[in-house]
């Protein structure tokens, strides 16, 4: 997770393509979703929040309320 946590710092001032976040399972989720709404990274072990600027694209082929509705994809997140 820490090499995915990197990219994210690496996309400050940029943009992170997403693609198909409802595969993730449910800890991963909750982590962006954390991200999302805080636009905050902590890696592990780290004490220090970096507070990021980063544009989000997401993409997916799926009917998201159905993977929603399926549990494949948190509600908060949808």
């Amino acid at each position: 997770m820490q090499a995915k946590l990197e990219r994210f710092e690496e996309s400050n001032g940029g943009k992170v393509f997403l693609h198909e976040v409802e595969g993730l399972t449910p800890s991963p989720q909750a982590k962006l979703l954390r991200f999302l709404q805080r636009c905050e990274l902590e890696g592990p072990g780290e004490t220090i929040t970096k507070q990021l600027d980063v544009r989000i694209i997401a993409v997916t082929n799926v009917d998201l309320s159905e993977a929603v509705a399926a549990g494949k994809l948190r509600e908060d997140l949808f």
